[in-house]
């Protein structure tokens, strides 16, 4: 197969864009084809989509008041519970392990159920609409929690996910991409608006990019390139 698969997403791209009322630039980019293309596993995206969902309720608690060493026993009894000990990443073990994270960090990690809920959708559990809907609101974070709360083991959550095709997640990170670069442009010239808006879509993209394997990065390091 050649590029001829990359030139007709970034079309239909922009004319989803288009249709929203969206600015796009034509020149840019195109993404990779199906052929440059490596996905994730099922594993790895199952192990990442567990991570999340720990670290984005341990920096939630923690940006609620909870006291730090009360709410670590309580996410480390998940964290057995999902046998999830080795599913974070060196940035995420660092936050875990801080005796004094600053408020922050919990912020930060706290808008990890974004890429959470994008991990959800690539392995089955959540619709295109529910998890990827144009990003004007964060997600619905009670129900992707919910969807955790039916699962016993990380075992049980695995052999239930069911990984996206490949044209499904591109089709998705093609857009994203056009997405982030409209959210840049609008940055630049209304610096004050949309800010829930810009942090959605960088988080969607840096979760896209992971799936698709850019530039080979791990989580710590991936890029959202516009």
């Amino acid at each position: 197969m050649c590029d001829d698969d990359s030139e007709q997403r970034k079309q239909k791209s922009i004319a989803i864009l288009k249709a929203l009322g969206i600015k796009t630039m034509d020149g840019l980019p195109r993404i990779e084809s199906m052929d440059e293309t490596v996905l994730r596993t099922k594993e790895e995206v199952a192990r990442r989509t567990v991570g999340l969902m720990l670290i984005s309720l341990y920096a939630e608690g923690l940006c609620s008041g909870e006291k730090r060493k009360k709410h670590r026993k309580w996410i480390e009894r998940l964290i057995r519970l999902f046998d999830a000990q080795d599913f974070f990443t060196p940035d995420e073990r660092a936050f875990l392990e801080n005796k004094d994270p600053d408020m922050s960090e919990c912020i930060k990690y706290s808008w990890q159920y974004e890429p959470f809920t994008v991990m959800l959708w690539a392995l089955g559990f959540l619709s295109t609409k529910e998890a990827l809907a144009v990003p004007a609101e964060v997600c619905d974070v009670t129900k992707a929690v919910g969807l955790m709360n039916g699962y016993k083991s990380y075992r049980e959550f695995l052999s239930n996910a069911v990984l996206r095709d490949k044209e499904a997640i591109l089709d998705q990170a093609d857009l994203i991409y056009r997405y982030d670069w409209a959210c840049v442009e609008n940055r630049i010239s209304n610096p004050m608006e949309h800010k829930n808006e810009w942090g959605i879509v960088m988080e969607r993209h840096r979760a896209l990019n992971w799936l698709i394997n850019y530039c080979e990065d791990d989580w710590d390091d991936v890029t959202t390139d516009t």
